[in-house]
């Protein structure tokens, strides 16, 4: 391939400032604002997101706001859920409202009640019903590591013959 024939290169398109959607399915979304209803979508990387009746797969930026919805996994600085459901939350403080979340990692954490698998907090505010909180992680981690190993050995002495 000569250098005439090689991808031109473009510049990286400019985010725009806000953008809505409003009863839409998009599969990604880059914007410094996102105001979602009653909408869908795959991968969001903005700065405020909030989704009021939306799913969302995947969501990075530093505020998120979830009423009434769907969130698969998010990364945001500070994360607020009223009657949502989340898979993954990852926030330097989260407000999960009458909420559902699969893990809950969090600098700190309020809300109620709150009802996750998994809470690995700094500090919890408000009613909490947590099948595996932060001493219950740390225990089980040392558990499987534990195990891990009697296993790692009893396979390296038995495979030895």
């Amino acid at each position: 391939m000569s250098e005439n024939d090689s991808a031109p290169v473009t510049p990286e398109q400019p985010v725009p400032d806000t953008v809505e959607l409003d009863q839409q399915v998009e599969q990604r979304v880059a914007a410094t604002t996102l105001l979602m209803n009653q909408s869908a979508a795959g991968f969001i990387d903005a700065e405020q997101v909030d989704a009021h009746q939306a799913a969302v797969l995947l969501s990075r930026g530093r505020k998120l706001d979830a009423r009434f919805g769907a969130v698969g996994a998010a990364r945001a600085e500070r994360a607020t859920l009223r009657r949502s459901t989340v898979m993954a939350l990852s926030a330097e403080r989260a407000t999960l409202v009458e909420s559902r979340a699969g893990i809950v990692i969090a600098r700190e954490v309020e809300g109620g009640p709150i009802r996750t698998g998994v809470l690995l907090a700094g500090r919890v505010h408000g009613q909490v019903e947590a099948r595996m909180d932060t001493a219950d992680a740390v225990i089980a981690g040392l558990a499987a590591g534990a195990a891990a190993g009697v296993a790692y050995l009893l396979g390296r002495l038995l495979l030895r013959r």
